[in-house]
């Protein structure tokens, strides 16, 4: 009968520290998201678009507004340029027609490999 005190006593004693040990595994998770939310930059892409001449090419632009992140935050940033056709030293879309039907072109320059590493 005594080992049967001991066991029950035992286990009143732990019930009293799942509690906490509960709340924690339940507020951790939680504060860690908060924290990474605040302090982490959220990822953008700045891509360069031709200033669209046609009612397609802003279409392109303001989808490319809308597009978010999972945490709400606009994901892609469209830069508009006056791109005269000629080399780029980065990424440029523009808005053309092939066959007749509208089409968003990427215009790429040279790679540059932190660039790429950044991209990843």
């Amino acid at each position: 009968m005594a080992r049967f005190r001991l066991l029950l006593v035992n286990e009143f004693k732990l019930f009293r520290t799942a509690i906490p040990i509960h709340l924690v595994a339940i507020f951790q998770p939680t504060v860690m998201y908060l924290l990474m939310a605040v302090i982490l930059v959220h990822p953008t892409f700045d891509i360069y678009v031709d200033r669209p001449t046609t009612e397609d090419g802003w279409a392109l632009v303001a989808a490319m507004e809308e597009v978010g992140s999972p945490i709400g935050l606009p994901y892609i940033n469209p830069i508009l340029i006056d791109w005269d056709g000629g080399s780029v030293s980065r990424q440029v879309v523009a808005v053309g027609e092939q066959s007749g039907a509208p089409t968003a072109v990427q215009h790429y320059g040279l790679i540059d490999s932190n660039l790429v590493k950044n991209f990843r």
